[in-house]
């Protein structure tokens, strides 16, 4: 566990009592063990993981959560296009939120994630603006002040091999 990583539970603690939360960044390369890591953190049956791969700004469903059930929910293959596109759901405040809008509610339900942990997933999230890929400055500014990022240095897992954190450089090829 990494001081970021206490840092961002010490938000669920008895004693705080905060308006809105933070959510946790695990970004790096495939199969980093991020997702896993993730769910380790609150337990395999705790937590509420959904794959947002492919949506957009939308975020995929979260009608299958349940207080009673899940103690966090996982993001995962996130983009920080959803993030910014969704900053109430991941504030985790302390109203309830409806979802799936639309012109008619058809499809529309209501959530209360006030206290959810959220942790995000991705082998790409963008935190600053690039040359390639710009930002607006509020996004950046956004970012920074309203999500933890624990992400690892390139070459490093969330899992350990013999005591020590598992890089790509230490492994042999049969």
């Amino acid at each position: 566990t990494t001081a970021k990583q206490l840092f961002w539970l010490r938000q669920y603690t008895e004693e705080q009592k905060l308006l809105r939360h933070k959510p946790l960044l695990l970004c790096g390369k495939s199969r980093s063990g991020k997702t896993k890591k993730a769910c380790s953190i609150y337990g395999q049956s705790r937590t509420l993981v959904v794959n947002c791969q492919g949506l957009g700004k939308n975020l995929p469903s979260l009608r299958e959560f349940r207080r009673s059930e899940h103690n966090c929910i996982v993001f995962d293959e996130i983009s920080s296009d959803q993030v910014l596109a969704n900053k109430l759901v991941f504030q985790a405040g302390i109203d309830k939120l409806t979802l799936a809008q639309s012109q008619c509610n058809t499809h529309a339900y209501d959530v209360w994630l006030y206290a959810v942990p959220m942790i995000l997933c991705s082998n790409m999230f963008q935190m600053e603006s690039l040359p390639n890929a710009p930002m607006a400055a509020e996004d950046v500014e956004y970012l920074a002040k309203n999500v933890i990022d624990a992400s690892l240095p390139d070459g490093k897992s969330w899992y350990e091999v013999d005591g020590e954190p598992f890089s790509e450089d230490d492994a042999e090829l049969p």
